[in-house]
């Protein structure tokens, strides 16, 4: 799997004076709980619910890229390759896991 070109996650969805900041954690070394980057802010829509669902789906964002990327590795693997077919199987059962799991944050679960 590739770097992606994109802040690294985690990302997170914090309430902002009406809008949503979605926000990324500093490299290196920080306290816990504090974040630094806005990576994106959502418009503060008069649907609130509507509003959280996208800021929550925005910062899943890296998760759900990690989950495909991971799974299409598993798909695409070179039937060739020396990988056991057992580990396949176990790979791609935990890249799963990682699809629910990116999901799930998604949808705010």
């Amino acid at each position: 799997m590739s770097k992606p070109p994109f802040t690294p996650g985690p990302w997170r969805a914090a309430d902002n004076h009406g809008c949503r900041q979605i926000k990324a954690k500093k490299s290196g070394e920080h306290k816990q709980g504090q974040w630094y980057y806005e990576v994106a802010c959502t418009p503060g829509l008069s649907d609130d619910d509507e509003d959280k669902a996208n800021a929550r789906l925005i910062a899943a964002a890296p998760d759900l890229h990690e989950a495909l990327d991971w799974l299409l590795a598993c798909v695409l693997a070179d039937p060739a390759s020396e990988v056991h077919p057992d580990d396949k199987e176990e790979r791609l059962i935990l890249a799963c896991g990682a699809a629910r799991t990116a999901l799930a944050k998604a949808n705010g679960q």
